[in-house]
């Protein structure tokens, strides 16, 4: 495994979040007043990373690398609100049209597929972030918020018709 080795002893910022203390094996750092442990590879917890906050707004600061850790990246919470009206108005229309709620979650299409569907679709770029906030604002439910990749409760016959 090749992975950036942290100097979790001196390390004083990883990624732009400061470091609250140092210890031999992981650091805390700061993110959205919590404090988040990440290791000598640079990874924490998909849990810490990933969450819903009390204005029920999604935030992802982590990816899962080659070697399906969490990688500590820089915080996701660009929101469909950071959309021309124009393009909100395509994605909840796109969204409307091609996906039906259910009562079970689509295993086989997280978050990150839909949106890479939408963008092939539409032509519109969205962050994975961007593309849970959407889906939020649409009354869609996520599986666990604590994933850097949601299953939701859309129907897979809107996304064989699209593709």
């Amino acid at each position: 495994m090749n992975v950036v080795q942290v100097d979790t002893r001196n390390v004083t910022e990883i990624c732009g979040y400061r470091v609250l203390e140092n210890h031999e094996d992981y650091c805390l750092v700061e993110m959205c007043d919590k404090s988040i442990k990440v290791d000598r590879n640079g990874c924490a917890s998909e849990k810490d990373l990933c969450f819903i906050d009390k204005k029920g707004l999604p935030h992802s600061a982590g990816y899962l690398n080659k070697y399906d850790m969490c990688e500590l990246d820089k915080l996701d919470n660009v929101l469909m609100t950071n959309l021309s009206s124009d393009k909100r108005r395509i994605v909840h229309e796109w969204i409307r049209d091609t996906f039906n709620p259910i009562k079970t979650y689509n295993v086989k299409h997280s978050t990150y597929s839909l949106k890479e569907l939408l963008e092939r679709k539409t032509g519109i770029y969205l962050t994975n972030n961007q593309m849970k906030d959407a889906l939020l604002n649409m009354g869609y439910i996520c599986q666990n918020e604590h994933k850097i990749n949601w299953l939701v409760n859309v129907s897979e016959m809107g996304i064989k018709y699209v593709k």
